[in-house]
């Protein structure tokens, strides 16, 4: 991966953060993909997160020199795809994401970056594959089943 598709990943994180999107995962395609050497999927809770993530992310890829390829609004569906060439990302609201399951089509590919950092042998399943979403949803979901004053 060239240094400015690490630097331009890893703004696009940071941003995906700020606009509080969750199961933000790079990984690194080059030399699997013939189309994108990087590809960036994360979780928007709603519609108006895509929105926000559209404006944003296209003008932090413009201004790293990245053209958008697929200038498309229609994010109807809960899932926006954003083309820069060297660069795919996929946001994607949680029922599309677990319905698509992008993450398991990728789960034999090194990530560059994957938030929350830790892996599946942390659930002693012994299994040194990285996380699905779907497995880490569960393990969220198995958390929020304690409040505060039980842990």
């Amino acid at each position: 991966m060239t240094q400015e598709l690490q630097v331009l990943s890893e703004q696009l994180k940071k941003e995906c953060e700020r606009l509080t999107m969750t199961d933000i995962i790079i990984y690194d395609v080059k030399g699997i993909s013939p189309l994108t050497d990087v590809v960036v999927i994360a979780t928007a809770d709603h519609f108006l997160q895509l929105e926000a993530a559209r404006r944003s992310l296209s003008q932090i890829a413009k201004q790293a020199g990245f053209k958008l390829q697929n200038p498309t609004e229609d994010y109807s569906e809960g899932w926006l795809a954003m083309d820069f060439s060297d660069l795919v990302v996929h946001i994607l609201v949680p029922e599309k994401r677990d319905f698509y399951d992008l993450d398991s089509l990728m789960s034999n590919i090194k990530q560059i970056r994957n938030i929350p950092d830790f892996s599946s042998e942390d659930l002693n399943d012994g299994s040194p594959a990285p996380l699905t979403h779907k497995q880490l949803r569960k393990l969220k979901d198995s958390l929020d089943i304690f409040n505060e004053d039980e842990l």
